[in-house]
């Protein structure tokens, strides 16, 4: 897996891009032979991942792999769900839980990040009302009250070619800006639960709602947020699938088909008119 992950992106000119190590081995083991060894994962340039099993419970698996860490003398990337409908009961009782395990992962997990997102356990979203205004109270008080950095996600449930991906990611995006997170996960496109239904767009249009509202003021982005909220939260049980990468991205030129396309221009002009000029996003020269 690590080869190949290198293999990638050497073919795509970007040979130093940070990747997740041991990524889909659900064991330590896997890790211990994919992770820090020679022609595998360089664990000084890639995201060490060791995510809790369930809400503030670890597991020695998980202890094992940061002893791994450790002794590579990298740093670690630590992940904790908190779930609305879970444990933790109501979104208060997620918000609370969310902000225990963004302080409680740097003893137990030695972690350098602290990856806290909240989800709803109903629809498997993080873009409803309700996980929205958790996510975001956790994460105001993360930020005001400690020095660590916690991370959300951005999970839409719908899928790439439908407006419903962009109204979620967009409503995901400015929470998570104006709110105090360090970073953002994603886009998680049809909820990261199926193949190839992601299309890229969806992940730079995210990315250039979190540069351009950052600053603004919450009072603002939340106007904005309930403009948009009421256009798909009655369909996020049951979500639009879109269709897969290769129906809406040109696979020669790999841009997006003229009607994805369309989509995004119209919600980017949907921000432009509430104040969010997505052209002062910042693009790199490549």
């Amino acid at each position: 897996e690590a080869r190949l992950q290198r293999e990638a992106a050497k073919a795509v000119n970007r040979p130093l891009m940070p990747l997740c190590g041991g990524c889909t081995s659900p064991s330590e083991y896997g890790l211990f032979g994919g992770v820090g060894v020679p022609g595998g994962a360089d664990p000084h340039n890639n995201m060490n991942v060791a995510l809790t099993p369930a809400e503030l419970k670890t597991d020695y698996t998980i202890l094992h792999k940061i002893a791994h860490f450790v002794n590579c003398e990298t740093y670690i990337y630590s992940g904790h769900f908190s779930f609305v409908g879970g444990s933790p009961g109501p979104p208060e009782g997620a918000a609370l839980t969310s902000i225990a395990a963004a302080c409680l992962l740097v003893p137990v997990h030695q972690a350098t990040f602290q990856y806290v997102p909240i989800m709803n356990t109903r629809d498997s979203s993080n873009t409803g009302r309700v996980t929205l205004w958790a996510s975001s109270v956790a994460a105001q008080a993360i930020s005001r009250n400690t020095h660590l950095l916690p991370g959300g996600v951005v999970n839409p449930v719908s899928g790439p070619g439908t407006e419903q991906l962009l109204q979620e990611a967009a409503v995901a995006s400015i929470m998570t800006s104006v709110s105090g997170y360090s970073f953002v996960e994603g886009v998680r496109s049809a909820g990261g639960g199926l193949p190839n239904y992601t299309s890229g767009l969806e992940s730079k249009y995210a990315a250039e709602v979190m540069q351009v509202c950052t600053g603004m003021e919450r009072a603002h982005a939340n106007e904005i947020i309930n403009e948009i909220i009421p256009k798909y939260e009655d369909k996020l049980l049951y979500p639009p699938r879109g269709v897969p990468f290769t129906e809406c991205i040109d696979l020669k030129t790999l841009q997006p088909k003229k009607e994805w396309q369309e989509i995004y221009d119209k919600y980017r002009k949907f921000l432009l008119d509430r104040g969010i000029d997505l052209s002062k996003a910042y693009k790199p020269n490549r």
